[in-house]
């Protein structure tokens, strides 16, 4: 098959078939030429699976890869079966569901029918490895599935925890009605905030880094914030 052929039969030329694959030019050519199945492999790389396999090859064999330090390089590996064909992921895995992406069950397992399941974004970044686990009331969730489960915003928590509340006191969903401490209400960034009512005008006392000392300002009509 000669240059013009394939541009014909695949609907690019090799040169940017090469490039698309990241592969030498003159080698592709040389298949080309051959008909070593290029054809084949064209029609693969225009699959919608095409690069979630690729990409999975790449970060797990090629040292080169920018992802290669948190895959092949921590010793993960793509199964023999997926490394040899582009066919048998694609039967392994099924239909990709829109915006999903490729997840391994076990963070320190290979790329295997066995580890892996389509996943949405969300599910992804919460299998990460690095994600922070935090247990309360007998229940383990990551940051962002407390968040969720408290119906509160994940910064508002991750700031409680930066500013060393306990993961009781950055768990419980505190409210201004619960508390029971009137005039007293927590902020987005996990602070309490102080406000009293003054000769029929509400006054603004500070913010505070614990509601003791938030307490305090209010009973003793301090201004200084912490």
């Amino acid at each position: 098959m000669n240059a013009k052929s394939f541009e014909l039969a695949t609907g690019e030329t090799v040169t940017a078939f090469a490039k698309r694959l990241g592969r030498n030019y003159t080698t592709v050519r040389r298949e080309v030429y051959r008909g070593y199945g290029c054809i084949n492999r064209a029609a693969e790389s225009n699959h919608p699976l095409y690069s979630t396999w690729h990409s999975m090859l790449q970060r797990c064999s090629n040292a080169k890869s920018k992802s290669y330090a948190n895959y092949g390089g921590r010793g993960i590996r793509v199964c023999a079966r997926w490394v040899d064909s582009f066919a048998a992921f694609c039967a392994d895995m099924g239909p990709r569901q829109e915006k999903h992406q490729i997840d391994r069950i076990n963070n320190n397992g290979d790329y295997s029918p066995d580890n892996c399941r389509w996943v949405s974004a969300k599910q992804n970044n919460n299998n990460k490895r690095n994600n922070v686990h935090l247990t309360f009331n007998g229940e383990t969730r990551t940051v962002t599935e407390w968040a969720d489960h408290l119906r509160v915003s994940a910064s508002v928590l991750r700031e409680r925890l930066r500013n060393g509340w306990t993961t009781e006191e950055a768990l419980s969903p505190i409210t201004l009605a619960a508390s029971g401490h009137s005039c007293i209400s927590i902020t987005d960034s996990g602070k309490w905030s102080v406000r009293k009512y003054v000769n029929g005008k509400q006054r603004q006392l500070g913010t505070f880094t614990t509601l003791d000392v938030a307490i305090e300002a209010r009973d003793g009509m301090s201004e200084v914030a912490v």
